[in-house]
């Protein structure tokens, strides 16, 4: 790590209080107008223009950036929803777009494999560096808990990849870390310039600017108790997921002048599942790519390609069609039948020989099936041994021709789309 001091820190030292007060506002500024995701490059519009529109709040709500797909993708399954956060100071279309119009989304869309399965929702906030009411990260993440249910994502989209921007990617852990039924739909996130152990520039925005999110990701090192309470926690919770998430990260080597580097690599790559991707640009300018060339939209096409193997989807068949033809092959003693059809983790788990000896010994001597009465059903991402997965268990109430009266349980699993029986156990009324 460059044990040199900060710029900013050097430009300050040994000043004269009238100095580095002046200092300190040119710094301000600059903070003010570089830090605007949603911003053009320095010399597109004028200083005056930029300083006065860092004043309006980000009013652009959270939406779709392109028509979501209505019928669902051209293999028949339920699309993926990338879902955009920008950073502070940003905004839902702006942080995202190249001066020429495109962005990661469009971009996207410009090839085959992407066109007609992927929908792209851009997630917005209140972050306005020059007036009160912005959202710190835990209430961002909130924001984002609450925008996920309204749009009923998690019964729209099998999975959800997450892109997110400088502070979007902490507000993605912190909702991620703390809210299940997200944890359950994201198999990816993708961060660009991600201050997860924090950043500098935070520190001195937060003695000048009005955004309690300054605060949230000032450095470790200065005893940021929230960032280490954010990592140590998503670590944790991260492993309860019935989906593998992947972090996938770059970040920014172009500084900006008199500042420097806005989020350095070590706080940029912190909680990357796999080794970061440099890009060549600046804070801004990183989700900006010019075209399919450009090494972040490199970077964003590589992640998604690596999970969209791996995800779980749900059956578009009802459990009970499983069950029902489960037990017809049961009922019926073809308990070679039911192990052919049973789920491969069955499989797995039990001998085959050892399953037909118990059906032949405890199920076919209670003879044929009377009344089979459903009395309890649940659903579940774990089991009790800590195996994911996504699965129903359904308990019956059996009356058999030998007048005994038991209690059946079926635990079903989703497995290549299909459900699956995983298990069948018999047991005495209790």
């Amino acid at each position: 790590m460059d044990t040199e001091p900060p710029k900013w820190r050097s430009l300050i030292a040994g000043t004269s209080s009238a100095r580095c007060r002046t200092v300190l506002a040119v710094l301000a500024i600059s903070l003010v107008y570089t830090l605007i995701a949603g911003c053009q490059k320095a010399g597109d519009p004028s200083l005056s223009q930029r300083l006065l529109d860092a004043r309006k709040p980000n009013l652009t709500p959270s939406q779709y950036l392109h028509p979501p797909l209505s019928s669902g993708s051209a293999q028949g399954l339920k699309p993926t929803l990338l879902l955009f956060i920008h950073g502070i100071f940003g905004d839902t279309v702006g942080s995202w777009r190249h001066e020429n119009g495109g962005g990661l989304d469009t971009l996207l869309r410009s090839l085959p494999e992407f066109s007609k399965d992927m929908d792209a929702f851009a997630f917005g906030y209140p972050s306005s560096s020059l007036r009160a009411g912005s959202f710190g990260i835990a209430e961002a993440a909130r924001a984002l808990k609450t925008e996920f249910d309204f749009q009923g994502f998690a019964g729209k989209y099998d999975q959800v990849i997450v892109v997110g921007h400088s502070m979007g990617g902490l507000v993605a852990i912190e909702a991620l870390t703390t809210y299940l039924p997200l944890r359950e739909k994201v198999s990816l996130i993708v961060t660009y310039a991600t201050p997860y152990d924090g950043a500098q520039v935070s520190a001195l925005g937060d003695k000048l600017i009005q955004n309690r999110a300054l605060s949230d990701m000032v450095t470790k090192d200065t005893g940021n108790s929230f960032l280490t309470s954010l990592g140590n926690r998503w670590k944790t919770e991260r492993t309860k997921s019935v989906r593998t998430i992947k972090v996938i990260c770059a970040y920014e080597t172009v500084p900006f002048p008199s500042i420097g580097l806005i989020v350095p690599q070590t706080s940029g790559t912190a909680l990357c599942d796999e080794p970061a991707d440099p890009i060549a640009e600046d804070h801004i300018g990183i989700i900006k790519p010019n075209s399919v060339t450009h090494q972040s939209f490199k970077v964003l096409v590589n992640a998604i390609r690596s999970v969209r193997m791996l995800t779980i989807v749900m059956p578009s068949s009802a459990p009970q069609s499983a069950i029902t033809n489960w037990f017809s092959l049961i009922d019926a003693a073809d308990y070679e039948g039911a192990w052919n059809s049973s789920a491969k983790a069955s499989k797995a788990t039990y001998d085959k020989v050892d399953v037909i000896g118990v059906f032949t010994t405890q199920r076919k001597p209670l003879g044929a099936v009377q009344k089979r009465t459903i009395v309890g059903t649940q659903s579940s991402n774990i089991l009790p041994n800590g195996t994911k997965g996504i699965f129903r268990y359904y308990t019956y109430r059996t009356k058999f021709s030998s007048g005994d009266e038991m209690m059946e349980g079926i635990l079903l699993t989703a497995e290549e789309s299909e459900w699956k029986v995983w298990d069948h156990n018999i047991g005495k009324v209790p």
